[in-house]
């Protein structure tokens, strides 16, 4: 990188604040951890394409600059990857556990709560169905009052059917008393008159 750039001490600042905030992640998540290692890859790949932009740079000008020994910052870039990809395989398996634990509790939530598709099927299903049977209550309704009319006018004749019953049975019943006791008179001597 450019020694003179305003961005050096910056980029290498960020690039040691992401590899101690991984190395030493010892209460994150393994979320956290997997964040911090992507950040660091990336600064280490921004800062190893600014200094090959750099070296570049500086050999088509013929020139290379001396760094100022107040500046000159001892990181060793290889002893970082190395530490890098040694612990790269423990995040591909912290990796492998998060899956997992997601993949079993999205089992459990799909055995306990119903499907949301299935569900909204069996609503409009449903809501067919009702539909349905409104149009066939709509058909039906006017058939509905005029049996309803016609059986309020049917149980009004019985009505009136069971009232003209009973006072003809009275009537029959005070018919037979009068010719009861008709019969009953003519079997009387005293009814008789005395010739």
């Amino acid at each position: 990188m450019d020694p003179n750039s305003l961005e050096y001490d910056r980029k290498l600042n960020l690039l040691m604040k992401d590899y101690f905030e991984w190395n030493f992640s010892t209460g994150q998540t393994a979320e956290q951890i997997v964040s911090c290692y992507e950040n660091l890859i990336s600064s280490l790949d921004t800062c190893e394409i600014l200094m090959n932009e750099s070296k570049q740079v500086q050999v088509a000008n013929g020139k290379v600059p001396k760094i100022p020994k107040e500046i000159k910052i001892n990181v060793n870039l290889s002893q970082i990857r190395e530490t890098i990809e040694a612990k790269r395989e423990e995040i591909i398996k912290t990796k492998n556990i998060v899956f997992q634990k997601q993949k079993c509790k999205a089992t459990y939530l799909s055995s306990r709560y119903p499907n949301q598709k299935e569900t909204v099927a069996k609503l409009q299903h449903l809501q067919k169905k009702i539909t349905v049977l409104a149009k066939k209550y709509q058909g039906n309704k006017p058939k509905f009052i005029r049996r309803y009319v016609d059986l309020d006018l049917l149980l009004d004749e019985a009505s009136h059917l069971e009232e003209e019953l009973k006072r003809n049975r009275q009537l029959i019943d005070i018919l037979h008393k009068i010719t009861d006791e008709n019969f009953a008179s003519k079997d009387d001597p005293k009814c008789f008159p005395i010739q």
